[in-house]
């Protein structure tokens, strides 16, 4: 975690960094996350017509529960 004070090597405000860095990562998940639904929209097109639907929902509620392990198993880490 970083200190409210928190101060580079050469005494200026690390906190200008820390932002860049948030937006950087923040806009790579976004286009990351949009990546996958056009992959899943492609690879579920190829299914029989009544299957890409409930696929779809499957793919996505699987990627909702492995995103919430993810911040559960981070959490516990940070917490002990």
């Amino acid at each position: 975690m970083i200190a409210a004070d928190a101060v580079s090597i050469d005494g200026s405000s690390g906190w200008i960094g820390l932002a860049i860095a948030f937006v950087a990562l923040s806009t790579m998940r976004i286009v990351l996350g949009i990546d996958n639904i056009f992959l899943i929209a492609i690879a579920t097109s190829k299914l029989p017509v009544e299957q890409p639907k409930k696929a779809r929902f499957i793919v996505f509620l699987l990627m909702v529960e492995l995103a919430d392990l993810r911040v559960r198993k981070q959490h516990a880490m940070n917490t002990a």
